[in-house]
């Protein structure tokens, strides 16, 4: 009976193994509690120089648009591709919006996101905003900052981007009520002498996606040096730290674990953040992570790692051979100096006490005729009062 009972526990797990093997379960990080498929209309394009084409199709989740920019021989640094939808909406009872964004080409583009209200005064993504990313393939999620007002794509990049609302700001830095709206759109930025296409589609307005992530995302921030010079011989520790702060704006005191995501041959990286690098490290670039117990995703900081040539360091370093004459010399100019500097202030001790004898004497002699100035007035007013 138990024999039978063992079997058929068995079996049943692994009905459960297979099932979970055969159909297993994705968990999409950029969540809400209720969000709006929506099918851009009358959308239009702007750009201020470069050469642009685009191509839509599909509706709804399926919905995108296939953009290829060129700006091959323009003369200006930058160049700004805006496709928006031209048309009013509502977005008061949401929180914020999340988009597919696939990045077809093998350089890095920069993005924003931009609502106009009226005429006077639009939002967008300052350098303070965050937003979050989401990859498609690996569901890897990172909160990441605006930088120079936009956020960077990088090369081959596919997956969703979630910015709320509250990260939006007009040119003052003031956050805007979005109950009316006359357009939204991406701006995507460009530097000149590029070709680049890429595609935006399965537009979604949120609402309750703070409170739904709050408690799984953070902005961790690292902080400490970006560049670190690698010895020629033995190791060099740099300390570093991670800030930690919630979707709401709020500073979270809690503790972070750093750690690389490979092995690198020469790194070591502890918990706390200490980072040590050997003299052979080969390697030119070294990307470290923290991360938080509450959060799903990891806060990072790619640091560039430099050698100075062992000609240039052994620039100054006498040979062996060298060192007693060095040392001779030195010696005999210090004790040259110290005999000097006896001199000067031997000097300077007779010109004092010259000083203070010249003064003694001259203050005698002034007392000296004072005082027989004094004995003379004395006399002569004796001799007038005598009769």
């Amino acid at each position: 009976m138990n024999r039978e009972k063992i079997i058929k526990k068995m079996s049943w797990f692994m009905l459960l193994l297979f099932c979970f093997l055969a159909f297993p379960q994705t968990v999409f990080a950029i969540s809400s509690k209720e969000e709006k498929s929506i099918t851009p209309s009358n959308l239009k394009e702007w750009d201020d120089g470069a050469s642009v084409t685009k191509e839509t199709s599909g509706k709804g989740e399926n919905y995108q648009v296939e953009v290829t920019a060129d700006t091959t021989g323009l003369k200006e640094d930058y160049y700004s591709i805006y496709i928006y939808e031209d048309t009013k909406r509502n977005l008061g009872p949401y929180d914020g919006i999340r988009f597919q964004y696939l990045n077809q080409s093998d350089i890095d583009l920069r993005m924003n996101v931009t609502i106009k209200i009226d005429a006077k005064t639009s939002v967008t993504m300052l350098d303070k905003s965050y937003a979050i990313l989401e990859e498609e393939e690996t569901k890897n999620t990172q909160v990441v900052t605006a930088k120079y007002g936009t956020l960077l794509i990088p090369a081959r990049f596919s997956g969703s981007i979630y910015v709320p609302f509250s990260q939006l700001f007009n040119e003052k830095g003031e956050r805007v009520l979005l109950n009316n709206i006359q357009s939204f759109g991406i701006t995507t930025v460009m530097e000149n002498e590029q070709t680049a296409t890429y595609s935006i589609g399965n537009f979604a307005f949120l609402s309750g996606s703070i409170d739904a992530m709050k408690e799984s995302h953070y902005l961790i921030t690292l902080t400490g040096e970006e560049e670190v010079v690698l010895p020629n011989t033995g190791a060099v520790i740099e300390k570093y730290k991670a800030s930690v702060v919630d979707l709401e704006g709020n500073e979270m005191d809690t503790d972070v674990t750093f750690f690389l995501e490979d092995s690198i041959e020469g790194i070591t990286l502890s918990e706390n953040g200490a980072l040590e690098i050997q003299s052979d490290c080969v390697a030119t670039k070294v990307t470290i992570y923290a991360k938080s117990k509450q959060s799903i995703n990891a806060g990072n900081m790619t640091l560039s790692l430099k050698r100075v040539s062992a000609k240039v360091a052994a620039v100054g370093v006498p040979k062996a051979q060298e060192v007693p004459s060095i040392a001779t010399s030195t010696y005999q100019r210090l004790k040259d100096s110290v005999l000097l500097f006896r001199l000067f202030a031997l000097m300077i001790v007779f010109f004092i006490g010259a000083v203070i004898t010249t003064w003694f004497n001259q203050a005698k002699a002034h007392h000296q005729m004072i005082r027989k100035k004094l004995y003379q007035i004395f006399e002569e007013q004796e001799e007038e009062e005598t009769p």
